[in-house]
Order: C-alpha cells, then sequence, then structure tokens
C-alpha cells in the first residue's frame, strides 16, 4: 500500500510539473520577450557596421541634409540607412538633428534612430528637449526613444505625463513603448483602455500576454460569443494557455469563416511546433 501511494505521489509531481513546462513552452505567454530579443538582435546587426568602409556614403548622408536637399520624406528615407550604422558619426548626426532642425517629424525620427542605436551620449539630449515648447506627441517620442535605449526609469515619467490620451498618434508611440518595460508601468496602461469599449478588446489581448488571465478570459469569450473581433480573441486565449481557453480555439478551428478557422488552426499548430523544440 505504502510502495503504491509513493507511485501515486511520483506520478502525481511528474504530471504537475510536466503540466508547467507545457505552459511555459507556450510561444504566446512569451511574445513581448521575443519582441524585446528580436531588437536586441537587430542592435547586434548595426554594431556589425564597419564604419570604415561606410564613412563616404555616411558623410555624404549627412553632407546632403546640411545643404537642404532632403524633404521629410527623404530624411526617413536616408535616416533608415543610417540608423542601422552603430558609428559615431551617425550618432553625433542624428543627436544633431534633435537639437536644431525646425520639423517636429524629423525630430521624432531621429529620435528613433538613437533610440535602435542604443546611443546612451543622447539621453542628456533628450533630457534637454523636454524643457523646451514642444508637442505631447514630441513628448511621447522622447519617452519611447529612452525606452528602447533602455533608460525605462527615465522614460515612464515622461510617457505617463503625455500617454493616458485618446491620440491617435500619441497612442501609437506609447503602446509598444509600455509592452516593452512591461510589469506594473504596462499592466496601469492597458487597464487605461480596458475601461473603454471600443478599446476593452485589443487591451484585454495586451493585458493577457502580460499575465492578466483572469479579467480578460470573459473578454474573450464575449467576443467569440458575439462574433466580434474573435481573430484578437483567439491570441488572447492562446496567451491565457489554459485548457478551457484552448479549448475554445479548438472549437473556432471549425468556423464557418475560413480566415478565423485558419488562424485557431494556426495557433494550435505553433504552439505543438515550438513544444517539439524543447
Amino acid at each position: 500500500m505504502k510502495k503504491l501511494t509513493l507511485i501515486t505521489i511520483i506520478l502525481g509531481v511528474f504530471i504537475i510539473t510536466n503540466a508547467q513546462t507545457e505552459k511555459e513552452n507556450n510561444p504566446y505567454r512569451h511574445t513581448r520577450e521575443e519582441y524585446v530579443k528580436t531588437g536586441e538582435e537587430f542592435f547586434e546587426s548595426f554594431q556589425k557596421v564597419d564604419c570604415n568602409e561606410e564613412k563616404e556614403f555616411i558623410q555624404n548622408a549627412i553632407d546632403e541634409y546640411y545643404t537642404g536637399v532632403y524633404s521629410i520624406e527623404e530624411f526617413e528615407r536616408i535616416s533608415s540607412f543610417l540608423g542601422k550604422m552603430y558609428c559615431p558619426k551617425t550618432i553625433s548626426f542624428f543627436e544633431e538633428v534633435v537639437k536644431t532642425d525646425t520639423s517636429e517629424k524629423i525630430r521624432c525620427d531621429a529620435m528613433q534612430k538613437l533610440g535602435w542605436l542604443r546611443a546612451k551620449t543622447a539621453v542628456s539630449i533628450l533630457l534637454n528637449q523636454l524643457n523646451k515648447d514642444i508637442s505631447d506627441y514630441e513628448r511621447a517620442c522622447i519617452g519611447s526613444s529612452l525606452t528602447i535605449i533602455g533608460e525605462w526609469e527615465l522614460a515612464i515619467p515622461v510617457l505617463n505625463s503625455v500617454c493616458f490620451c485618446k491620440d491617435y498618434d500619441i497612442q501609437n508611440k506609447c503602446l509598444w513603448s509600455y509592452y516593452v518595460i512591461g510589469n506594473e508601468p504596462a499592466v496601469s496602461y492597458f487597464n487605461y483602455f480596458f475601461e473603454f469599449s471600443e478599446s476593452k478588446l485589443w487591451a484585454a489581448h495586451y493585458l493577457a500576454e502580460l499575465g492578466e488571465y483572469e479579467k480578460t478570459f470573459p473578454v474573450f469569450v464575449e467576443a467569440i460569443s458575439s462574433g466580434t473581433g474573435i481573430n484578437t480573441a483567439l491570441y488572447g486565449l492562446a496567451a491565457i494557455g489554459t485548457e478551457e481557453a484552448f479549448q475554445l480555439i479548438r472549437e473556432q478551428t471549425q468556423n464557418k469563416n475560413e480566415m478565423i478557422a485558419k488562424t485557431a488552426k494556426w495557433i494550435l499548430q505553433y504552439i505543438d511546433i515550438e513544444r517539439r523544440k524543447k
């Protein structure tokens, strides 16, 4: 009898451990981590650029900016190349653009590139920009740049000062910044949108990815029941990752809407593929 009890306990521990591993191997519970990891991989590739080899291209691009031949669109195009080159000259160039250019759009584009390049030397310049008479949108750009650079403690108060609003352009800058930062600041931000009926579903999606399962599950169930926003609900259920959530996804593989059925099938297949890798 004792031997049977011991076997039962061991089996129970195995089942629990295996179930925990299954959940941990759910890629939809780690989307944010993968997003941050991809950003780091991009930065590593920018560091591998041979600055001497690209010296002439960089200088020509900078010279053309100072001759005034760039429109806003042309600046964005050329900056998309310079922003992938971790070179002292490109960083200094973008810092100067932030300080002196008269176009808010160009300044914000330069701030974004300084973020991509993890330009620590730009932090003081960005903070000084906050003391100027600038729009809330530009403040969001600064918060976003500080976030990418990795200065989250400096970024959070800047973001908090402008992001809790209904302005789409500002939201667009803020959403992913909070998402990258994660934890309480992100939960607080997405809870703000959770209170509005028109944004509840996508806010629930982000909150589910951040580990807020109990309050978001009913939202996804309601979306499926109403037939509105089912695809978003499916990804949210995947992030929750319980057997009950997976059962709802399985049911949608039979949805008459081919796109929804394909999404449900892909989610289940992708989870299976990732688990087999472990």
